[in-house]
């Protein structure tokens, strides 16, 4: 949950912007447009069984709007130990990555599942078996940091335990299990760790959200964001807004599109990220 603090909302960033969130001061947004957000595990104690471990998460995520770079989402976590030490801690994305159409009564029960050890990433990929149909896109939870096999990671897909001694056990067993190639619920558990934390320490894990045409579309996006990655994620992007100003008389309203000095001008805008010869990206 986020605290009751009236910045504990999710802050819009686009490229280029800058957001002065307490939490992160002067975030300078990175893709064509950037969530911000804060929550916890402690803020709200009144939830039954529950027993908290005292984290913060700051969580930013990173979306693009043109071709390619549309196909995917990337999401950092920034894990923080706030009270206590964490002994033999373990993280671990939880998917219920149903595909197909909203509509049709049965699409959460024809799924594959996958794995892909070499980008730790879980797929669900529709089945033609269902009333929905056969969608084109699969789902694929790439986690890109930490990339460290000396990790314990696991993957099942099986029935998941409720209770968080038997989801500890799952997350904790180091169990790949092979792909399933017969039509059911795709619920899945990936995780990582152990991990030995103390008061102060932080965590960051980036993880992906893949789409793409098919198996072979979503396998060359992922390949794609390792490449991106190496670049921190700098790509080529629409020229920025126009500068607007607005002045106003009797009966009149004057709009004036031409930059003062020190502003931008998208027509003469250069791109330092481009990777033809053309850096001005304005037609």
């Amino acid at each position: 949950f986020p605290s009751t603090e009236k910045w504990d909302t999710i802050w819009v960033v686009n490229k280029g912007d800058t957001a002065d969130t307490p939490y992160m001061p002067n975030y300078v947004g990175v893709s064509d447009q950037d969530f911000v957000c804060r929550y916890n595990d402690y803020n709200v104690l009144n939830v039954q069984g529950h027993t908290p471990l005292y984290v913060d998460i700051i969580q930013t995520t990173y979306s693009w709007g043109s071709g390619q770079l549309s196909e995917f989402l990337l999401h950092k976590y920034y894990i923080i130990i706030k009270k206590i030490n964490l002994k033999d801690a373990f993280i671990a994305f939880w998917m219920h990555g149903s595909v197909g159409q909203v509509s049709a009564t049965d699409n959460f029960i024809d799924e594959y599942t996958h794995y892909f050890p070499q980008y730790h990433m879980a797929v669900d990929e529709d089945s033609p078996v269902g009333s929905d149909g056969k969608s084109i896109s699969p789902i694929g939870f790439s986690v890109m940091t930490p990339s460290d096999t000396s990790l314990r990671w696991s993957w099942e897909h099986e029935t998941l335990p409720a209770r968080d001694g038997a989801e500890y056990r799952v997350m904790s067993s180091g169990v790949i299990m092979p792909d399933r190639t017969d039509p059911a619920r795709a619920h899945e558990i990936l995780s990582f760790g152990p991990y030995q934390l103390k008061v102060g320490d932080t965590i960051k894990v980036e993880m992906a959200e893949v789409l793409g045409y098919g198996m072979a579309g979503m396998l060359k996006n992922v390949e794609y964001l390792q490449f991106l990655k190496s670049k921190n994620f700098r790509v080529p992007s629409p020229p920025p807004r126009p500068v607007l100003h607005v002045t106003t008389s009797s009966h009149e309203v004057h709009l004036d599109w031409h930059p003062q000095p020190g502003e931008v001008n998208p027509e003469t805008y250069t791109d330092p990220y481009r990777g033809d010869t053309i850096s001005r990206p304005f037609e």
